[in-house]
């Protein structure tokens, strides 16, 4: 539920943020990943969507987080 705010900020923050393409696709990317390994096939299929297919979605997601902050020392665009 955090990431879709995130997401949202990343977006208005594109042009001032160097980190924001590569933050939200791997936020983005690993939400997905993550949960639709553990909703849709987990639960509905009863096998994962390939091996350890949700522990990498939450990497991606962690390592999207730490770009965040990356951006934060980056310095900023210039319009």
């Amino acid at each position: 539920m955090a990431q879709a705010p995130a997401l949202l900020g990343l977006y208005l923050g594109y042009g001032r943020i160097r980190t924001a393409f590569v933050a939200s696709l791997l936020v983005g990317l690993g939400c997905l990943l993550f949960a639709a390994d553990l909703l849709l096939f987990r639960t509905r299929l009863g096998h994962g969507l390939f091996p350890m297919s949700a522990p990498t979605g939450g990497m991606m997601m962690i390592l999207g987080w730490i770009a965040v902050a990356a951006g934060a020392f980056a310095p900023a665009r210039t319009p």
